[in-house]
């Protein structure tokens, strides 16, 4: 019978886990280690919720111009959420979106206890626990505005409970499984991978029975059924002109892709998220313990299965994995438990409870953990100088144009500025091999209906690189306003006497 300690130790971790990812909740969404652009399209859909009504079926963004705007690429329930979120604060307040995948991560956090408790024991749990409350890849994404938080807290869920309804039979674990699973495949499509350790699960509790058994059918029919979405808005993009898609894949250039995602860098890339970003220095060390003592144990099983799937998961979307990192996040439930069991293994060791006993040693091991956190930590609570800029040309932007203006924004070809610019327009990138076609595309847009263009922080030093174009678009267009970091055309009137 394990000590109470590690119960109030849980308790310990939860509180301060809750703090960690609340610290600073208002800020905006251009922190450095988190996707600006991923967390301002998901901003556009929750704002639009909230001012143009709550119909989940129209995810509306801001950045395809005065055109159907609709993000189709998963099914917006975080958005939904958040625009909840908003119209019980009375209003668009960071902090308020921010909560909800902050409610996501502490509900994940609170399944993987009871899991691996469940498995194994409270002690165990506890330090599954602490890893995953402060892995800096989990907790960056707890805090941000996109889906991911949401999707780990469903596919967490949903495993838990499916053991569970083995366990014990009884339906109302089946059914909390089902719509658990359900919200994951709605949230992310790709979390079907998590049919992997559901099947071995059947099969550990049901055998050659799970074939028999119809509701194991109408549990993998009823989370295929949130695939519907995604055939609907596919559709939905083959016919209409929209910003995004689901499955809209680059085909690249065929095998020098491929040979191209396999290379040297890739690979560093991958490890360095893996080995530092998500289990840091020292997490990697007992990882690598609890994995190599204690991977053929039975208690291991599931957690084994789980590593398989999201293994498969990341070969499929390899691509994607190296180019965003929150396509790892899948692996911190599975690396929470191996780290956990090494963490056991270890402080259960005499030799090894010795050298955690010297001051010195404890220090040493105090400090490098330490330092690991804060490196990441850093660029989770507070906003660079570089990246303010967005909000100080944004604020122009929205001060200085109708409210019905379609604006073109260049900030390294991110959504994020026109996003604080609170107007419908395009993203545009100036960094280009050939710059020669830069001012025909404004043109094009502006035939579109583009009425000012801004340009801020690296976007404007973009535009001091390329001086012809700079020069030609001072030439053409009137500056309704210019500060030290950003400037802003407007595309329709007299030009700039000065320029002329």
């Amino acid at each position: 019978m394990l000590s109470g300690k590690y119960k109030t130790a849980a308790w310990i971790i939860f509180s301060l886990a809750f703090f960690a990812r609340v610290y600073h909740l208002n800020i905006p969404f251009i922190e450095p280690y988190n996707s600006i652009t991923r967390q301002t399209v998901v901003g556009m859909i929750a704002r639009n919720f909230y001012r143009h009504g709550f119909n989940l079926f129209y995810p509306e963004i801001d950045s395809n111009g005065p055109g159907i705007s609709l993000f189709n690429a998963e099914m917006p329930i975080y958005a939904y959420l958040m625009a909840i979120g908003y119209k019980l604060t009375g209003g668009v307040h960071e902090w308020a979106a921010r909560c909800v995948p902050v409610l996501f991560s502490m509900g994940t956090l609170l399944f993987l206890y009871l899991f691996v408790k469940r498995i194994l024991n409270e002690r165990t749990a506890t330090y599954a626990l602490f890893f995953a409350s402060f892995s800096p890849l989990n907790l960056a994404l707890s805090r941000s505005a996109q889906p991911d938080a949401t999707m780990l807290f469903a596919s967490v869920g949903s495993l838990y409970t499916f053991y569970l309804y083995q366990e014990t039979k009884k339906i109302r674990h089946y059914f909390y499984s089902l719509m658990l699973m359900m919200l994951a495949v709605a949230t992310k499509a790709y979390t079907l991978y998590l049919f992997i350790p559901i099947f071995y699960m059947a099969w550990q509790f049901q055998g050659k029975d799970l074939f028999r058994d119809l509701k194991n059918y109408a549990y993998a029919a009823g989370a295929s059924l949130m695939l519907v979405w995604y055939a609907a808005m596919w559709y939905s993009g083959k016919v209409e002109d929209l910003a995004y898609n689901t499955l809209n894949y680059r085909p690249g250039n065929g095998w020098g892709s491929v040979f191209a995602m396999l290379s040297w860098p890739y690979f560093l890339n991958f490890a360095k998220i893996i080995f530092i970003h998500i289990l840091t220095p020292i997490g990697s060390v007992l990882f690598l313990a609890g994995a190599s003592k204690y991977f053929r144990d039975k208690a291991s099983g599931i957690f084994n299965a789980w590593f398989l799937s999201v293994i498969i998961f990341t070969a499929l979307f390899w691509n994607k994995s190296n180019e965003h990192s929150y396509y790892q996040l899948p692996f911190i439930p599975v690396f929470a438990f191996y780290v956990a069991r090494g963490a056991e293994w270890i402080l259960l060791q005499p030799q090894y409870k010795r050298v955690l006993k010297n001051p010195v040693a404890a220090l040493m091991l105090t400090a490098i953990f330490g330092v690991s956190l804060l490196h990441f930590y850093k660029g989770l609570y507070f906003i660079p100088e570089e990246k303010k800029v967005i909000l100080t040309a944004g604020k122009a932007v929205d001060s200085l144009t109708p409210k019905d203006s379609l604006v073109l924004a260049s900030f390294e070809g991110s959504t994020a500025l026109l996003y604080y610019c609170d107007r419908k327009g395009w993203e545009f990138d100036i960094r280009r091999p050939d710059s020669s076609g830069l001012l025909g595309e404004v043109e094009v847009f502006k035939k579109k209906g583009a009425q000012y263009f801004v340009i801020a922080g690296k976007g404007l030093q973009d535009l001091h690189r390329e001086a012809y174009f700079e020069k030609q678009l001072r030439r053409r267009y009137a500056r309704l306003e210019e500060g030290q970091d950003f400037v802003i055309f407007k595309l329709e009137g007299i030009p700039n006497a000065l320029y002329a």
